[in-house]
């Protein structure tokens, strides 16, 4: 297994072998991106007078990008869409995807992920390859260590307690909380709440951690889930309440027709 010095030449590894033609002919020097050496196309073809992000490029004073960062930075999907990387595909993530995989890990000898929410900056240039199960994530322009799957599951969990309990997203990001939701919350449990989150409501991990919270229609498809399965128990329960009043009569029905026949 090659192991990638770069998220750029991870991702283009595993684009399909065609391609788009080069925009002109690739020529020997450093990659102002990954700062390694191999055939290298212009800048100017990725990179415009408008990126102003030089602390992303490891040679950023080198007029030339290899072919890898050109074709990674020219593939649209891996600015406008979260995305999983592992080498042998680039698979863009839905929310629920993203939540199962930084809450279960990734399978894989080496990949790298991007979650974005304005769908503007270039996840290959922030992204850091990870070769464990559980790793680092580009969220929006933020690298975010979830490498502990012990914390990670801990902070979603106790996030995920007060979302179901009434707070919503922007309640738990800013620690704001008006008079009616602290009311559905109960002012105890919001207090302890809001001690605990407030050293690090503003990490990059508790952020990811509210992001990846269920939707409003899916709390919508969970209380409406809940509520079938509760009519289901209290059919099952009463079924089996008449049953058994049946069954108990059946018997007192044979015991006095066995007795009238003595």
């Amino acid at each position: 297994m090659n192991l990638y010095r770069h998220p750029i030449y991870l991702i283009a590894s595993s684009f399909k072998s065609e391609h788009d033609p080069l925009p002109c002919e690739p020529v020997s020097g450093i990659c102002a991106v990954t700062g390694i050496e191999g055939l290298c196309l212009p800048r100017k073809y990725a990179l415009g007078k408008s990126f102003t992000n030089l602390d992303l490029l490891a040679a950023p004073y080198s007029e030339k990008i290899s072919i890898e960062a050109y074709r990674t930075l020219k593939y649209k999907w891996a600015r406008m869409a979260c995305w999983l990387c592992d080498g042998t595909s680039f698979q863009r993530l839905a929310r629920l995807q993203i939540r199962q995989l930084v809450l279960n890990g990734i399978e894989a000898g080496q990949w790298c992920g991007h979650i974005t929410t304005s769908y503007k900056k270039h996840g290959a240039l922030r992204a850091r390859i990870n070769t464990a199960r559980h790793g680092w994530w580009v969220f929006d322009e933020r690298l975010v260590d979830c490498s502990d799957s012990s914390a990670v599951r801990n902070l979603y969990a106790r996030l995920d307690e007060m979302i179901h309990a009434g707070a919503g997203r922007n309640v738990l990001l800013s620690l704001v909380a008006p008079a009616y939701v602290i009311g559905k919350i109960g002012l105890a449990k919001w207090l302890d709440f809001e001690r605990w989150a407030r050293p690090i409501h503003q990490s990059g991990l508790y952020e990811l951690m509210v992001y990846l919270l269920p939707s409003i229609a899916e709390l919508k498809v969970e209380e409406k889930n809940k509520q079938e399965k509760l009519k289901a128990e209290e059919k099952t329960k009463q079924e089996e309440i008449e049953a058994d009043e049946f069954a108990t009569a059946k018997n007192k029905y044979i015991i006095g027709r066995q007795r009238s026949l003595f």
